[in-house]
């Protein structure tokens, strides 16, 4: 790949990596993928060397204060996320001519935090890789567990949650719609922070109140062994997007199905990597399949056709 600096509205500098597949052509598949806490975008190999395998595009980038990208996420915090995350997006989208259908943000662990922000600012379809659904439900499950804040969470995120560090409701500034560049500018006009609610932005975007998203579908994993992110996350998460499960027997064996698709759980403990199992990434495979991301003729690891249909749902009741 192509090693590269992008820049934040903040002027930050983040390290990164272009990636292009074989005939690259604008408007083929693309994922953008952030990484967990302690790594930086090296760590993320075997995994864009899946994506790769299929002909994607990749844009792997360091979230600011980590490797070689400068700033500091102990100072900006969320603000800083968002920033980091507009960025990267705005670059594939307005760079390489990137639409929103043929786009995936995938986060890993901490970096689930990250891919929500761009699902919820962006339209783009979301992957939640073994993620955190608020920080405060980390520290319930750590303490749960019996667990001492470890090399898994950040020092300042676990900082923010003891001391209240991530303040709701602080406008971002210079990131929002912007009627010039309608392509890759953000669906969303006024984008604040949160305290980084992965599982609230899931909940909007399912419930999709003001019709702002037509794109986003969402894939969950979670690993068995993870004593850090809890099963019940990779629910919850299934639940804020896709609603409830219905009463109805014939909703109610849609609803299992559409399950089925969008949820896998990795035989693993935190940190290990959907690729190293079968089953699980056919199934992704599937889900890539199924929205357009790639072709399923196995001639043809590639998709340009745009998708045919709206992002999935039952009618069903939210939570």
């Amino acid at each position: 790949g192509k090693s590269l600096i992008i820049k934040t509205k903040d002027d930050v500098d983040l390290d990164a990596v272009w990636s292009t597949g074989r005939n690259e052509y604008a408007g083929r598949s693309t994922v953008i993928i952030f990484h967990g806490n302690s790594c930086v975008l090296d760590s993320m190999y075997k995994m864009a060397q899946w994506y790769h395998k299929y002909k994607f595009n990749i844009l792997l980038i360091t979230m600011r204060g980590y490797g070689d990208s400068t700033g500091d996420a102990v100072e900006s915090g969320e603000t800083g996320m968002i920033y980091d995350v507009d960025a990267a997006i705005h670059y594939v989208m307005a760079t390489h001519k990137v639409p929103r259908d043929k786009l995936i943000v995938h986060g890993f662990s901490l970096g689930g935090a990250l891919a929500a922000i761009g699902a919820y600012l962006y339209d783009v379809t979301l992957v939640l890789d073994q993620s955190f659904t608020s920080p405060s439900d980390v520290a319930a499950s750590i303490i749960e567990k019996n667990k001492i804040l470890g090399a898994l969470v950040p020092k300042w995120i676990s900082h923010g949650i003891t001391k209240g560090a991530f303040p709701t409701g602080t406008s971002v500034a210079n990131v929002g719609k912007n009627s010039d560049d309608v392509d890759s500018s953000p669906v969303r006009d006024d984008i604040e922070t949160d305290g980084l609610l992965s599982l609230r932005k899931v909940y909007e975007i399912g419930r999709n109140e003001n019709k702002l998203y037509n794109n986003c579908e969402v894939y969950i994993f979670w690993a068995k062994q993870d004593v850090l992110m809890k099963a019940s996350f990779a629910e919850q998460f299934f639940r804020a997007r896709y609603g409830v499960p219905p009463n109805d027997n014939p909703l109610l064996k849609q609803y299992t199905q559409l399950k089925k698709s969008r949820m896998s759980e990795l035989d693993g403990p935190h940190g290990c990597m959907f690729c190293d199992f079968k089953q699980e990434s056919e199934n992704f495979m599937n889900f890539l399949i199924e929205n357009g991301f790639k072709s399923n003729k196995s001639s043809d690891t590639d998709s340009t056709s745009t998708r045919s249909r709206k992002p999935s749902t039952l009618d069903l009741e939210y939570l």
